[in-house]
């Protein structure tokens, strides 16, 4: 595949990516860096982690794109740098406004949490 270049992600609105392994592996770097300021108990702190430690070792291991988009299996590089960034947005707004791991302002109406709907 040396020396094939990618022309088309065939995606609209997204481009090829020059150097898509390593602007992947550096979100996932920013998005492990990031993460360590949620609580450590936080079960989307433990699934994220667990998620971009895995894909940041098949990024280590590999350098062709598709033997990593194949062992990711969740599209195409320009995607999954796309999704990423997306990842890292998110988190920061969990971070710095959200904080969905604080107590409530105030306590939730009665049979908020039970399904069927309360009637």
């Amino acid at each position: 595949m040396a020396g094939v270049l990618k022309r088309t992600t065939g995606l609209t609105g997204l481009v090829v990516s020059k150097r898509s392994n390593v602007d992947l592996y550096e979100i996932y770097d920013r998005i492990l860096r990031l993460a360590k300021l949620l609580p450590e108990n936080y079960v989307y702190r433990k699934s994220l982690e667990n998620m971009v430690a895995e894909r940041h070792t098949i990024l280590k291991q590999h350098t062709d794109i598709a033997t990593i988009e194949a062992k990711i299996g969740q599209g195409k590089m320009e995607e999954l740098i796309f999704q990423a960034k997306r990842e890292f947005n998110m988190l920061q707004s969990f971070i710095q406004e959200y904080k969905p791991w604080e107590d409530l302002m105030q306590e939730p109406p009665p049979h908020q949490w039970t399904w069927p709907p309360h009637n």
